[in-house]
């Protein structure tokens, strides 16, 4: 017997088998439409939306560059008082992205211990300089796979030179 002889009543299994699960699947989907819940939210904004967005966190960046001297190196707070601050139910609904933006500047962002404080010498991961955030926010930004030469020849590129 030959190899395709056996191979082709599998092969003719395998497509009845992917036809009927596409079936079930169709029937499933109707049965379940009316109890599912759309979801509108969206992270997607215009590009003056973004451009306001992105302003205020650059704004809000070199606030923060040029205010730390003013500022506590070290925050401290007991879980009282952060439960008080963060926690709630989730919530139904997306929030405006400018909300969740002055959430964390004024909550998370003043009671996180401030590394690139000037009198931060004790434990310091990583130093944090303006330059560094764009760069992060150009990396992050772009999303460039640079996993290998055929995806990112200049990523690659530079890992070698460098």
């Amino acid at each position: 017997m030959s190899s395709t002889f056996l191979l082709y009543p599998f092969y003719k299994l395998k497509n009845i088998y992917h036809a009927q699960c596409h079936k079930k699947r169709i029937i499933l989907q109707q049965f379940l439409q009316p109890f599912m819940k759309t979801n509108s939210a969206t992270l997607e904004l215009s590009q003056d939306e973004m451009k306001t967005y992105g302003y205020r966190v650059v704004d809000a960046i070199v606030s923060h560059f040029a205010t730390q001297n003013d500022k506590m190196p070290v925050a401290m707070g007991s879980r009282e008082e952060m439960d008080s601050l963060f926690l709630e139910e989730a919530p139904e609904k997306g929030t405006d992205p400018k909300e969740v933006l002055d959430f964390v500047l004024s909550k998370v962002m003043t009671n996180s211990t401030n590394m690139a404080h000037p009198k931060s010498y004790s434990f310091v991961p990583g130093p944090s300089n303006y330059i560094s955030v764009m760069a992060d926010a150009l990396a992050t930004g772009y999303n460039i796979f640079s996993g290998g030469w055929v995806a990112s020849p200049a990523a690659a590129e530079l890992e070698i030179i460098t």
